[in-house]
Formats: C-alpha cells, sequence, structure tokens
C-alpha cells in the first residue's frame, strides 16, 4: 500500500515511475536471555544472529585479548577451549569477523564488550555465513566479565532470519539535464530510527 500510494502520488506530480523488486533478508528477535554465573545480565542481539538451539547454550567465559583488534585474528582463539562461550572486543574489524572466527575456532557463542560507555545498539553482524549466536554488552559489563575468565554463562535467543521480497520507489522527472543529476532518498519502510516512511 505505500508503494502504490508513493508511485501514484509522483506520477500526479510528473514523475516517470518505476517499482522493481527486490529481495532482502530480514531480521527479528523474539527472546534473548543472558545469564553470568545465574545472574540476568543486559545483552543486545546483534542483527542476524543465529539463534540458540532450545534451551540455550551453555559454557564456560572464554576471554580474548581486550584491545581494539580483539578477535579479529584466528590466532587470538588459540587458547579458546571448545564449546566456550567468547568475550571479545569492539573494535577495528567487523562484528562478523569476529564471530566467524570464533566458530572457526568451535566457540558456541560470542558475546561483544563496547569500547565506549554505553549500550553495544545497533550492531550487525552483516551478510556472513557460519557466524555464531552473538549479543552486544555495555562496557562496563565487559570491564567486569574480563576479569572473571572460566565463569559459567548461558545464552538464549530465538531469533528469525529470512528472504522478503518487497520493490523500491524510483522516480525521475522528465526534463533536466542528464549530466547534473540531483538524487535524493527516503526510507519506504520501517527503520528503528524512524518507523514508518519518511
Amino acid at each position: 500500500a505505500s508503494v502504490e500510494y508513493v508511485a501514484r502520488t509522483l506520477r500526479d506530480a510528473g514523475y516517470t515511475v518505476e517499482t522493481p523488486e527486490f529481495t532482502a533478508r530480514s531480521f527479528s528477535v523474539q527472546d534473548a536471555r543472558l545469564t553470568v554465573d545465574g545472574a540476568a545480565t543486559e545483552a543486545t542481539v546483534l542483527g542476524f544472529s543465529p539463534a540458540t538451539p532450545a534451551g540455550g547454550i551453555s559454557g564456560p567465559l572464554a576471554v580474548v585479548t581486550q584491545d581494539e583488534t580483539s578477535g579479529c585474528e584466528a590466532a587470538d582463539f588459540a587458547n579458546v577451549p571448545a564449546g566456550a562461550v567468547v568475550l571479545v572486543r569492539r573494535g577495528a574489524c567487523p562484528f562478523g569477523v569476529k564471530s566467524t572466527n570464533a566458530a572457526a575456532a568451535r566457540a558456541a557463542a560470542v558475546l561483544v564488550a563496547n569500547n565506549v560507555d554505553g549500550p553495544l545498539d545497533q550492531a550487525t553482524l552483516g551478510d556472513v555465513t557460519g557466524a555464531l549466536p552473538t549479543v552486544g554488552l555495555s562496557k562496563a559489563d565487559g570491564d567486569t566479565l574480563a576479569g572473571r575468565p572460566g565463569v559459567p554463562v548461558t545464552l538464549a535467543l530465538a531469533t528469525t532470519i529470512e528472504e522478503r521480497s518487497s520493490r523500491n520507489v524510483i522516480a525521475q522527472t522528465t526534463t533536466g539535464n542528464p549530466d547534473n543529476v540531483v538524487m535524493a532518498g527516503a526510507h519506504l519502510d520501517s527503520v528503528p530510527e524512524g518507523p514508518g516512511i519518511n
């Protein structure tokens, strides 16, 4: 309905309008629970994180080096036991790299601690394959956990990743200079920062 409304409005204003179809991955979170040594801990699910098995994943906390390249190299996980829940620090490489490196080391899940004050919000694993269930922590919680290697951790995530079909609306003026193009864009869909079309 939004596509048709915008396309009709633009056509009525004299634009040439196309509405090409495309597919895109969609991600949603139904449930997220993190406990450390039996205590609930605040966590934010990273976009496109896979779900855990029903009942969650449990393992000892493994802490990799907490610097700007934490988790960016396979060697960072050399001493991580299989089945561990790994704590890495936000830094120089994408979150998806950290998660897939942990997966290659046979870890069970990843906790990404922020490197600035506050929670780790609006983070995503991106378009990677083979990532582990991954959540973000505040800098303060990450600092605390960095001093507690070996403590038992349980992470339970219910997430859904699926391909969805949608349409763009592309409108062009019928006059003008093709060598001097001005382009403007807006959200037709909803995004966390701005629900609804803008």
